[in-house]
């Protein structure tokens, strides 16, 4: 990962030529940081763009990174299950889309 030097002017596109998208972290290790990616970081079936860049400095105190995760988590007590039912979906995803190609050479 790419920390951003905050004396120059910040990336606005990767090596793949696309406008890096602003996203924000939202995990107890870097609660309220954004960040830039490449939108091809999570495209399914495309080569993964792996530029990842902090764009805000890291809290350097723990107390502060446990007290804006917990802000959060009271925010959005529906989270966790929402995003674990998401990542279920994308592990379907990704099993059937390497199942086809064997299913349609039986079909064929």
């Amino acid at each position: 990962m790419a920390a951003i030097n905050y004396q120059e002017p910040i990336p606005v596109e990767c090596k793949c030529k696309l406008p890096l998208m602003e996203l924000t972290s939202w995990t107890l290790t870097n609660p309220c940081r954004r960040f830039l990616v490449c939108p091809n970081r999570y495209k399914i079936g495309l080569k993964k763009c792996k530029k990842f860049y902090w764009y805000d400095p890291e809290l350097d105190n723990e107390w502060y990174r446990r007290h804006l995760y917990g802000m959060y988590e009271q925010l959005n007590p529906h989270q966790i299950q929402d995003l674990a039912t998401e990542i279920s979906s994308h592990e379907q995803l990704i099993i059937l889309q390497d199942e086809f190609p064997g299913l349609q050479a039986e079909l064929a």
